[in-house]
């Protein structure tokens, strides 16, 4: 791919806070520019609601925007759109699926892994500098990765594009006038692969669970309250696998149906007919809150994307399916048919629900460390 020089403005009076690296994996893009300031785009408000504040795509949406321009670049475009992106549609979307997260005060932040929700063309690398210099200009080259990166003192993204002839790194810069970056200017940065078309799966599973089966000899005949876990401990078995995938001990042992019921039966975890009580599963882990606010929904009220965006950033999703009667643990989905979720089911061989006819409700559980709400 050849190189792309440009002269450029300095202009340093404003900081903002992110910058973006990008690169794939097949012939060279053509990037879009788009300015975070436009003001077909600029006023909209970012965010999500929580513990900090919200700005708008002008004051801190240099990240999103860069990183719009990449996905642009490729061709990529959000589930059953028949335009291209662009910051405005972005945003949207990223509001919509609860894909930016609150840290430090701020709740602008962007979930970095959003893009998986709706493209198997990408997936996350990591942040830092998972790469050397020279292994970015390779990536940039051979337009195998995307590279969001970090500049400004940290406080800006910008997305890199190629690079220039003194070996500085040609960039989109969605606030600043400037079209070069040293390696030198860069804090930090967000990498991701740009999957070759014959790599890419039509399944995405974010999580390792066992399957518990609650009629296990094992402890199919544990008495819940009244009745047995293999009558009906398919809510309490769906969440033991929650609790094992992420490695949430039960009074330092790893959790499976036994295990909790017994912990259950002893924390008030139950009522006189058998359920769960949710809430009493706080008391398992002192770093996070396990049953959260948004915890409870009694209706099919979560499009199939908002679960997709759930489980990219740690959190577990039951199912309430078979007209209410059961439920069953969400592991994975399909990006070719967006109505399927796969499962790990405790009570019957079936291994996807369909989300639109199937399911009556969720059970949203916070398992992660990571996830502090």
């Amino acid at each position: 791919s050849g190189t792309v020089e440009m002269n450029y403005l300095k202009d340093a009076t404003f900081l903002v806070t992110v910058a973006v690296m990008l690169t794939y994996a097949a012939a060279s893009p053509t990037f879009p520019m788009f300015k975070q300031c436009d003001n077909r785009w600029g006023t909209d408000t970012m965010g999500v609601p929580g513990p900090g504040e919200r700005a708008t795509i002008c004051k801190e949406g240099c990240a999103m925007t860069s990183l719009t321009m990449g996905l642009v670049g490729l061709g990529i475009r959000l589930p059953n759109a028949t335009e291209q992106l662009n910051p405005k549609t972005m945003n949207k979307w990223l509001k919509d699926h609860q894909l930016y997260t609150c840290a430090a005060g701020d709740c602008n932040n962007l979930v970095l892994n959003a893009v998986e929700a709706f493209t198997n063309q990408l997936t996350l690398v990591g942040e830092g500098f998972p790469q050397s210099q020279s292994e970015v200009v390779t990536g940039l080259e051979h337009t195998s990765y995307l590279y969001l990166a970090h500049v400004r003192h940290a406080t800006h993204f910008v997305l890199l594009t190629g690079v220039a002839s003194n070996g500085s790194f040609t960039v989109h810069d969605p606030y600043y006038n400037q079209a070069t970056y040293s390696w030198d200017d860069m804090a930090d940065m967000i990498v991701y692969r740009v999957v070759p078309k014959k790599d890419r799966s039509e399944t995405r599973f974010p999580q390792d669970y066992p399957l518990f089966k609650q009629c296990n000899a094992s402890w199919a005949n544990d008495v819940m309250v009244h009745q047995t876990i293999c009558q009906v401990g398919c809510l309490m078995s769906s969440v033991s696998m929650g609790l094992h995938g992420h490695d949430v001990l039960i009074s330092g042992i790893p959790s499976n149906p036994a295990v909790l019921n017994a912990w259950l039966q002893t924390h008030d975890g139950y009522t006189s007919g058998d359920d769960l009580e949710e809430s009493a599963l706080d008391a398992i882990n002192n770093t996070n809150v396990i049953w959260p606010k948004d915890g409870m929904h009694t209706s099919n009220d979560l499009d199939a994307f908002t679960i997709r965006s759930f489980m990219l950033q740690g959190r577990s999703v039951v199912l309430n399916v078979m007209h209410g009667r059961h439920f069953v643990l969400t592991i994975g989905w399909s990006y070719s048919n967006p109505d399927i979720l796969y499962v790990n089911d405790p009570g019957f061989n079936t291994t996807s629900y369909s989300h639109s006819s199937d399911v009556v409700g969720y059970r949203i559980f916070d398992f992660a460390d990571h996830w502090s709400r």
